[in-house]
């Protein structure tokens, strides 16, 4: 499967838009294929993933579009919990599966915050 150029402003369209560092979710993402990219004039910037609903970018140079940070409580769960099953090559389609649901519910609340500013 082919990725795609996205620019900025495209990416700045999607509600649940996440930034990552390059490698802070090891081995999370090792399966998923990027459906997009991004370059600039210096090359590389970033690529992005989507699962379900939630798109995460993760590169070295973060989207100038609107993106939500990468929750390091989610991180820590889903990479350090998980780690014996990444090294294994054992990756659990279901915590994927979860660890997007429990973003969009993370954003839903970080956009009402951003918005109206309650919680």
């Amino acid at each position: 499967m082919l990725k795609f150029k996205v620019t900025d402003r495209e990416l700045a369209r999607e509600p649940f838009v996440f930034w990552v560092d390059y490698c802070k979710l090891e081995g999370l993402l090792k399966d998923l294929r990027p459906i997009a990219y991004s370059k600039g004039r210096l090359g590389w910037r970033y690529d992005v993933y989507k699962i379900r609903d939630v798109y995460i970018a993760t590169g070295y140079h973060r989207p100038r579009a609107r993106c939500i940070p990468f929750p390091e409580q989610l991180r820590k769960k889903y990479v350090e919990e998980f780690a014996g099953l990444w090294e294994r090559g054992k990756v659990p389609c279901i915590q994927v599966l979860g660890l997007a649901a429990e973003l969009e519910e993370f954003a839903i609340a970080y956009n009402r915050v951003k918005r109206d500013g309650t919680k």
